[in-house]
Order: structure tokens, then sequence, then C-alpha cells
């Protein structure tokens, strides 16, 4: 049997700047402490959820939770222990979807669309359900397809993004992001 993990990718926000960034980093850093516990542990799959966002919680934004995991467990060499699943109101689209994978998900269950689909049609929740797996799928193996990938397993963790007008050599983004480069700098 395959044992799980969920870990909140929560953190409490403050209208000052400097307190919110703090507790940001402070939230990612408890993230990447527990995401370790749980692949020393031998966890299969461990869940990263914002699922439990509130008026005093706020999610942290998914690519930062992802890679500041994924990058924290490549450092310890515990990788390949644990399968990292999303379960996130962030993910919409196939770009949501596609980034998220890229950065190191395994897999994502993106609470959203399973809102949109009970709200939209009720009747008819696994037929939309299905329609937005397969649409993903379509969208994923375009984007795969243009790195010359035919699996899944290959575009997983890959980091093969860049980014546009954002400051990847700043100390911070570095820790998280070190396989990602903008040729055209950052902005600011």
């Amino acid at each position: 049997e395959v044992s799980t993990k969920t870990i909140d990718i929560l953190f409490n926000p403050s209208k000052d700047h400097d307190i919110n960034e703090t507790n940001l980093n402070k939230a990612i850093d408890e993230v990447c402490l527990q995401v370790e516990l749980a692949a020393s542990a031998k966890t299969g799959i461990i869940i990263l959820s914002d699922k439990g966002i509130s008026k005093s919680k706020a999610a942290i934004p998914l690519l930062l939770a992802i890679a500041s995991s994924n990058q924290h467990l490549i450092e310890k060499g515990l990788r390949f222990n644990s399968s990292l699943i999303v379960e996130t109101g962030q993910i919409a689209s196939s770009h949501d979807v596609a980034t998220a994978l890229g950065f190191g998900a395994s897999a994502v269950c993106p609470l959203t669309i399973h809102d949109r689909a009970q709200t939209l049609m009720p009747n008819n929740v696994e037929t939309a359900l299905n329609n937005y797996r397969q649409a993903i799928a379509k969208s994923l193996m375009k984007i795969m397809g243009k790195f010359g990938l035919c699996t899944a397993e290959s575009y997983i963790g890959g980091e093969i993004f860049e980014s546009n007008y954002l400051n990847t050599d700043d100390p911070q983004l570095k820790k998280h992001f070190p396989n990602i480069s903008s040729p055209v700098g950052g902005v600011g």
C-alpha cells in the first residue's frame, strides 16, 4: 500500500509588505521541511494542498510551492522517494497544468475545475471532467511535442521554461527556480 501525506501550502498574509514577505518565506521553509520529513519516511505520495484557504490563510503561489519542494528534495537526495501531487484552486488552464508538471508535480487535482463542473453541469459532472481531462491531455501532448518529448515522465520536473521580465538572478528566485533563465532580464 502506498502511503500519503497532505501538506498545506498556506501562509498568514499581512498588509505590511515586509511582514508578508517574512511570513511567506517562513511558510515555504516549513512546507519544504514537511516535504523532506515525509520523503525521508518513504511516503509514496505527498499532496501539496491549498484547499484550506480562508480569511486568515492565503495560498502560497502554486509554482513557488512546487518548485521549492522539488528543489529541496533534490538537494536532500530524496526526490525519487515520493511523488508530489497538487490539490489546488490555482489551476484552470492547460498552461497552469503544464507549468505545475514542469516544475515537479506528478499530477494535479484542479479544485476550481471540479467546482465549475459541479456548478455549470450538475447533472453531467463526469462528462465535464472527462472533457477537461481530454483537452488537457491534448494540450500537453502539443506542448511536449514542441520539445521532442513523448511521455509525461520526461516532462515532469524538467523546468524547461524561460522567464520573461523576471530577474532570475535575484537570490530569492534563484533559490527556488535555479534552472530558469530570463534572456531579456528582469523588470525593476
